[in-house]
Protein backbone atom coordinates (compact mmCIF):
# COMPACT_ATOMS: atom_id res chain seq x y z
CA UNK A 1 0.00 0.00 0.00
CA UNK A 2 1.46 3.21 -0.87
CA UNK A 3 2.38 5.93 1.75
CA UNK A 4 1.39 9.45 2.17
CA UNK A 5 4.37 10.52 0.67
CA UNK A 6 4.16 8.31 -1.89
CA UNK A 7 0.61 9.99 -2.56
CA UNK A 8 2.45 13.93 -2.24
CA UNK A 9 4.62 12.79 -4.68
CA UNK A 10 2.70 11.63 -7.27
CA UNK A 11 0.59 14.60 -6.59
CA UNK A 12 3.21 16.83 -6.95
CA UNK A 13 4.44 14.90 -10.49
CA UNK A 14 0.92 15.48 -11.33
CA UNK A 15 0.37 18.95 -10.31
CA UNK A 16 3.42 19.31 -12.43
CA UNK A 17 1.91 17.58 -15.53
CA UNK A 18 -0.97 19.80 -15.00
CA UNK A 19 0.46 23.30 -14.63
CA UNK A 20 3.08 22.27 -18.26
CA UNK A 21 -0.21 21.29 -19.92
CA UNK A 22 -1.56 24.40 -19.13
CA UNK A 23 1.78 26.43 -20.24
CA UNK A 24 1.85 24.63 -23.40
CA UNK A 25 -1.72 25.18 -23.54
CA UNK A 26 -1.01 29.00 -23.40
CA UNK A 27 1.99 29.24 -25.69
CA UNK A 28 -0.58 27.11 -28.27
CA UNK A 29 -3.24 29.46 -28.08
CA UNK A 30 -0.75 32.31 -29.12
CA UNK A 31 0.03 30.65 -32.01
CA UNK A 32 -3.29 29.29 -33.13
CA UNK A 33 -4.01 33.37 -32.60
CA UNK A 34 -0.66 34.37 -34.78
CA UNK A 35 -1.85 32.07 -37.43
CA UNK A 36 -5.42 33.41 -37.43
CA UNK A 37 -3.73 36.85 -38.03
CA UNK A 38 -1.66 35.85 -40.56
CA UNK A 39 -4.49 34.31 -42.53
CA UNK A 40 -6.81 37.19 -42.29
CA UNK A 41 -3.32 38.96 -44.17
CA UNK A 42 -2.99 36.86 -46.65
CA UNK A 43 -6.58 36.97 -47.69
CA UNK A 44 -6.61 40.94 -47.47
CA UNK A 45 -3.10 40.61 -49.62
CA UNK A 46 -4.92 38.50 -51.95
CA UNK A 47 -7.40 40.48 -52.71
CA UNK A 48 -4.82 43.52 -53.20
CA UNK A 49 -3.14 41.23 -55.83
CA UNK A 50 -5.88 40.33 -57.37
CA UNK A 51 -7.09 43.93 -57.71
CA UNK A 52 -3.80 45.16 -59.27
CA UNK A 53 -4.14 42.42 -61.36
CA UNK A 54 -7.29 43.49 -62.97
CA UNK A 55 -5.97 46.65 -63.21
CA UNK A 56 -3.21 46.31 -65.35
CA UNK A 57 -5.99 43.84 -67.24
CA UNK A 58 -7.93 46.71 -68.21
CA UNK A 59 -5.02 48.93 -69.05
CA UNK A 60 -3.67 46.10 -71.52
CA UNK A 61 -6.80 45.66 -73.22
CA UNK A 62 -7.14 49.20 -73.60
CA UNK A 63 -3.80 49.29 -75.15
CA UNK A 64 -4.42 45.88 -77.66
CA UNK A 65 -7.85 47.33 -78.39
CA UNK A 66 -6.53 50.52 -79.42
CA UNK A 67 -3.60 48.55 -81.06
CA UNK A 68 -6.11 46.14 -83.11
CA UNK A 69 -8.08 49.88 -84.21
CA UNK A 70 -5.18 51.41 -85.42
CA UNK A 71 -4.15 48.10 -87.25
CA UNK A 72 -7.64 47.58 -88.74
CA UNK A 73 -7.79 51.69 -90.00
CA UNK A 74 -4.35 50.75 -91.65
CA UNK A 75 -5.55 47.62 -93.32
CA UNK A 76 -8.74 49.12 -94.52
CA UNK A 77 -6.64 51.85 -95.82
CA UNK A 78 -4.95 49.58 -98.09
CA UNK A 79 -7.81 47.39 -98.51
CA UNK A 80 -10.27 51.14 -99.98
CA UNK A 81 -6.89 52.08 -102.14
CA UNK A 82 -7.32 51.89 -105.55
CA UNK A 83 -4.53 50.43 -107.27
CA UNK A 84 -6.06 49.13 -110.66
CA UNK A 85 -8.66 50.75 -113.31
CA UNK A 86 -9.59 49.30 -116.52
CA UNK A 87 -11.28 51.72 -118.82
CA UNK A 88 -13.41 50.58 -121.68
CA UNK A 89 -13.66 52.36 -124.23
CA UNK A 90 -16.11 51.90 -127.19
CA UNK A 91 -17.12 53.61 -130.20
CA UNK A 92 -15.46 54.38 -133.64
CA UNK A 93 -14.79 57.46 -135.22
CA UNK A 94 -15.25 60.69 -132.99
CA UNK A 95 -17.99 58.83 -130.70
CA UNK A 96 -16.14 57.52 -128.17
CA UNK A 97 -17.56 56.23 -124.86
CA UNK A 98 -16.14 55.06 -121.48
CA UNK A 99 -18.22 52.48 -119.25
CA UNK A 100 -17.81 51.77 -116.08
CA UNK A 101 -19.30 48.67 -115.80
CA UNK A 102 -18.08 47.48 -112.42
CA UNK A 103 -16.01 49.99 -110.39
CA UNK A 104 -17.81 51.23 -107.69
CA UNK A 105 -16.42 54.51 -105.85
CA UNK A 106 -15.05 54.20 -102.40
CA UNK A 107 -13.94 57.49 -100.46
CA UNK A 108 -10.70 58.53 -100.98
CA UNK A 109 -8.84 61.93 -102.16
CA UNK A 110 -5.95 61.21 -103.68
CA UNK A 111 -2.95 64.18 -103.45
CA UNK A 112 -5.41 66.26 -100.71
CA UNK A 113 -4.18 69.63 -100.38
CA UNK A 114 -2.65 69.89 -103.70
CA UNK A 115 -4.60 71.55 -106.58
CA UNK A 116 -6.04 69.48 -108.58
CA UNK A 117 -6.66 66.74 -106.64
CA UNK A 118 -8.87 63.37 -107.43
CA UNK A 119 -11.82 62.79 -105.17
CA UNK A 120 -13.19 60.00 -105.18
CA UNK A 121 -17.16 59.72 -103.30
CA UNK A 122 -18.19 56.35 -101.65
CA UNK A 123 -21.02 54.64 -103.73
CA UNK A 124 -21.11 55.97 -107.09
Amino acid sequence: MATKSDVEAKLSQLQAAIDAAKAESAANASKIAALTKCECDVDAMMAKIQAAVDADMAGYKAEIEALVAEMEALVGKVVDFVTDVELDITGTGENYAMNFYTLTEKGNVFEEGVAGAMTFTAGK
